[in-house]
C-alpha cells in the first residue's frame, strides 16, 4: 500500500534577478502532489514575495514560511538560509524540538543560488529531496533530481549527484498544471482548421524587468500600420508587480487592439485563442507547446538559451535571441515568416505538439510515489524462485548465455554463490515482495580490485514498473567508490536506455560504466 504523506516543503523565491518562473512551477507540482495526497500539508519556505504570488498561495491551501533574506544581495549565503530554514522549519513542524525522525515527507528544492551545501544541511530533515533544476553548473545532494529541459541528457548531472540519485530529464518531465493539459485535444482540434492569423499573445513572465514588452509593443504598431490588412488583436498578459506595469497602461491607452490582462487567472485559454505568441523560453514555453502555438522566442536569461535553441532545431519556435539584441525588424520579420507562410505555420504547430505531450506531472508523480525498492543479501531459500526466473525464455534470450538453464546446475552455482567473497547476490524486494535480482561481480575475482560487473532479472509480473532502476539506486552506499561495469546486448534497448537513465557512461557499443564516486566536496 503507498505511503500516504504528511508533509510536503517547498524551497522556492521569487526576485527581479530569479523572476517568477520558480515559484509556479513549484506551484504546479505542489497542486499535483495534494492531489494525490489530500491530507498532506503543504508548505513553502521563501523570501519576500510579490502580493500576487503570497495571494495565490493562499488560494491553494498552502502555508507560507517567510525568510528574512534579499537574495539580490551580494551578502546573501545560502548556509545563512539554510539555518533559517531549518529553524523555521523545525518550529512550525515540531515545537518541541523532538527530530529524532524526519519530519518532511518530500522536500523540493528549486533555487538557482542553492546546491549540495544547503542540501546536505536540510537531509536530515527530510525523508526524500527533491532538486529542480535546468542549469546543470552545480552539485546537488538529492534523491531525485527533475529537468524538464528539452535536450537535456543524464549524463549532464552524472558528475554533480550521488550514484543513488534518479535522474528525471528530458520533455517527459515537463511540469504542466492540468488547465493546460485538458485543452490538449481541443487545442489540437482548433490548430488544425486555422486560416487567418490574427490573434498575437504577448507574455515576458512574471517581471520582464527590462522592459521588453515596450519594444514588442513598438514593432507590432508598426507591422500594424505596414500592414493594415492584417487586423492584429493583441493580448499582453502582465503582472501587478512587474515593475514596468504603468508605463506600458500609458503606452497602449489609447490603442483599441491592444489589451493588457493583469494577474491572467485563465493562461490557458489565452494560449488556446492566440495565434501566435511572442515571449520569453521559460516555464511557459512548455504551456504554449502543448497547446501548439508558435511562438517568436526570446531569450531573456542564460538558463533560456538551451531552451530556446533546442525548440528552434525542433522548428517549434522562431528563435529571435538575447533581448539585448532584439530590434522591431527581427519581430516584424519573425510575424511575416507565420502570417505569409501557412505550410510553415501549420508545420510549427505540428512541432510545437511533439515537443511536449502534457504527461510530465503523471510521470513525475509516478517517479516520486511509486514504491520503494530495497535489496535483501539471497538465502538459500531463493534458490527455486530465482530458478523459475532464470527459466524464462524472453528473460533470457539477451543474456551473454541464453541457453536453457539446469536446475542440478543452478542449484550448485546459487549455493557456491553465497559463500564467494567476490560476488554479492541481492533480493529485489518491494512492500515484502520479491520481484527479481541483482547481482555484482568482482572483476578477475581480484579481492583488491574495486570493479565490479553487474547483472540485473527482474520478475515478468514486476516489468515495466522501473524496479530495475530503483534497484540500481538501492545498490548499498559501501560499492558507492567502486566501479561498476554492465555489458548489454546490442539488441536490448530497454537495457540500453534503463543504464543510461542509471548515472552509468556508454563506453563500448554493449558496455556502460558506473564511475567510483568521489563525494561532493571534491573538484574532480
Amino acid at each position: 500500500m503507498e505511503e500516504d504523506w504528511q508533509t510536503i516543503v517547498f524551497r522556492a523565491d521569487a526576485s527581479l534577478t530569479l523572476a517568477s518562473g520558480h515559484i509556479m512551477r513549484c506551484l504546479t507540482l505542489a497542486q499535483a502532489l495534494k492531489k494525490k495526497h489530500p491530507h498532506a500539508r503543504v508548505i513553502f519556505v521563501c523570501n519576500k514575495l510579490p502580493i500576487a504570488l503570497k495571494e495565490k498561495l493562499t488560494q491553494f491551501k498552502i502555508e507560507l514560511v517567510c525568510l528574512p533574506f534579499d537574495i539580490d544581495s551580494k551578502k546573501y549565503h545560502q548556509l545563512d538560509d539554510a539555518n533559517a530554514s531549518s529553524n523555521q522549519l523545525m518550529t512550525l513542524l515540531s515545537p518541541k524540538k523532538n527530530v529524532s525522525a524526519p519530519l518532511i515527507d518530500l522536500l523540493v528544492v528549486d533555487h538557482y543560488l542553492l546546491d549540495f551545501q544547503w542540501q546536505e544541511q536540510l537531509n536530515k530533515y527530510c525523508k526524500k529531496l527533491l532538486v529542480i533544476d535546468d542549469l546543470a553548473d552545480r552539485k546537488h545532494q538529492a534523491d531525485f533530481l527533475l529537468d524538464q529541459t528539452l535536450g537535456r541528457q543524464a549524463e549532464d548531472y552524472r558528475t554533480l549527484v550521488p550514484p543513488n540519485c534518479q535522474l528525471l530529464v528530458g520533455k517527459q518531465f515537463m511540469l504542466l498544471r492540468d488547465e493546460f493539459t485538458q485543452l490538449i485535444n481541443h487545442a489540437k482540434s482548433k490548430r488544425s482548421t486555422t486560416k487567418i492569423i490574427k490573434n498575437i499573445l504577448v507574455n515576458l513572465g512574471g517581471l520582464d524587468r527590462n522592459n521588453i514588452t515596450a519594444k514588442i509593443i513598438q514593432a507590432l504598431i508598426d507591422y500594424q500600420h505596414k500592414n493594415v490588412q492584417s487586423n492584429l488583436l493583441v493580448s499582453i498578459v502582465m503582472t501587478s508587480y512587474s515593475p514596468h506595469l504603468a508605463k506600458i497602461q500609458s503606452i497602449i491607452e489609447n490603442i483599441h487592439w491592444i489589451k493588457l490582462v493583469i494577474d491572467c487567472d485563465d493562461m490557458a485559454n489565452k494560449i488556446l485563442e492566440a495565434d501566435i505568441a511572442i515571449g520569453a523560453c521559460g516555464t511557459t514555453a512548455w504551456e504554449r507547446c502543448c497547446l501548439g502555438l508558435p511562438t517568436l522566442a526570446i531569450v531573456l536569461a542564460d538558463n533560456q538559451k538551451l531552451i530556446c535553441e533546442n525548440l528552434a532545431n525542433k522548428d517549434a519556435v522562431i528563435n529571435l535571441g538575447y533581448y539585448e539584441n532584439l530590434s522591431t525588424s527581427t519581430i516584424s520579420d519573425g510575424l511575416d515568416s507565420l502570417i505569409n507562410r501557412p505550410k510553415k505555420y501549420l508545420a510549427m504547430i505540428d512541432n510545437c505538439f511533439k515537443s511536449c505531450d502534457g504527461l510530465g506531472v503523471k510521470n513525475v508523480l509516478y517517479r516520486l510515489t511509486s514504491p520503494e525498492v530495497t535489496l535483501t543479501r539471497a538465502t538459500k531459500e531463493d534458490i527455486n524462485l530465482t530458478f523459475e526466473w532464470q527459466s524464462i525464455k524472453s528473460i533470457r534470450r539477451y543474456s551473454r548465455h541464453p541457453e536453457p538453464v539446469i536446475y542440478n546446475d543452478h542449484y550448485q552455482w546459487f549455493l557456491s554463490s553465497l559463500t564467494m567473497s567476490t560476488r554479492q547476490i541481492f533480493i529485489i524486494c518491494s512492500h515484502d515482495k520479491k520481484l527479481g535480482i541483482l547481482r555484482l561481480d568482482k572483476i578477475n575475482g581480484d579481492s583488491d580490485n574495486h570493479c565490479y560487473e553487474i547483472s540485473i532479472l527482474v520478475a515478468p509480473q514486476a516489468q515495466g514498473q522501473k524496479i530495475a532502476l530503483k534497484a540500481i539506486h538501492a545498490i548499498p552506499k559501501e560499492y558507492d567508490k567502486c566501479e561498476i561495469y554492465a555489458y548489454v546486448h546490442g539488441k536490448n534497448k530497454a537495457s540500453h536506455k534503463l543504464f543510461q537513465q542509471a548515472n552509468f557512461n556508454k563506453i563500448a557499443n554493449n558496455g556502460y560504466l558506473r564511475q567510483a564516486y568521489t563525494g561532493l566536496f571534491t573538484n574532480e
